[in-house]
């Protein structure tokens, strides 16, 4: 496969060098590789890297083309005392045919972890591109988002008064209520505990099909987030769904 990746900053992958191809064993999911490979950082490679899950890439002509495996396993008495070591990995279908013994390979790794990724990309590929939600922004790059479908099918009145940050808006704007497909008040007339961005972003969340909302940790993404579902469930019947990568972030 003919493909081109940027290697060169270092802080997003590991490399190793002298890679090749030692043995081939069995497994439930097919044929699995041992390969083996040099390092001068032993016990970084024992303790947090080539995990099981982790996703490698090899190639033998500078990246021009390229393998793609999934580490399987570290055996414990292949983690020698030397600096050469083996670790087993599942090649894909297109590529273990390829691999071949009396080559060197050389390999990276990614400094994400590549399993808490694996099953939203696997169905990704399983799913019908016309069908995919949001194919227009997330494939074709479509940065003119419209309003959501069921805005379009009741009014856009909102109340705001049950949500956190706008607990005070009768008092300063006369009424808790906004026309969100309108021009929103300035937010110094709202008494909320809101800032600006913040502002900003919950409009895109409550007035778009599609919003991305992202920044630093502390700068108020839950926050902002919990005060637009709290003002969506104030004002409609339906049915929300909230998912969320951590258990924590979900409570």
């Amino acid at each position: 496969m003919a493909m081109m990746f940027d290697f060169t900053n270092r802080f997003n992958f590991f490399n190793f060098f002298q890679v090749k191809l030692v043995g081939v064993t069995f497994a439930s999911m097919g044929m699995v590789h041992r390969i083996s490979f040099r390092t001068q950082h032993l016990e970084r490679v024992k303790c947090k890297r080539l995990i099981p899950g982790t996703l490698v890439v090899l190639s033998d002509d500078n990246f021009e083309t390229m393998k793609f495996a999934t580490v399987i396993s570290r055996p414990l008495e292949l983690l020698g005392k030397t600096h050469d070591l083996q670790i087993e990995v599942f090649f894909g279908p297109d590529d273990a045919e390829f691999v071949w013994p009396e080559k060197g390979y050389t390999m990276v790794e990614s400094t994400s972890y590549f399993e808490a990724y694996r099953h939203v990309l696997k169905v990704l590929q399983e799913l019908d591109p016309d069908s995919l939600p949001f194919k227009t922004h997330i494939v074709d790059l479509v940065t003119d988002i419209d309003e959501p479908e069921y805005l379009k099918r009741r009014h856009s009145v909102y109340d705001f008064g049950k949500a956190i940050p706008f607990e005070n808006i009768e008092e300063s704007f006369g009424t808790s209520k906004i026309d969100i497909r309108k021009d929103w008040p300035p937010l110094e007339q709202l008494n909320s505990t809101l800032h600006a961005s913040q502002y900003e972003a919950m409009k895109q969340m409550l007035t778009k099909r599609f919003a991305l909302i992202q920044g630093p940790p502390g700068t108020g993404k839950t926050y902002v987030g919990l005060a637009a579902v709290q003002i969506l469930v104030e004002n409609s019947s339906g049915t929300i769904m909230i998912a969320c990568q951590t258990n924590h972030a979900l409570d």
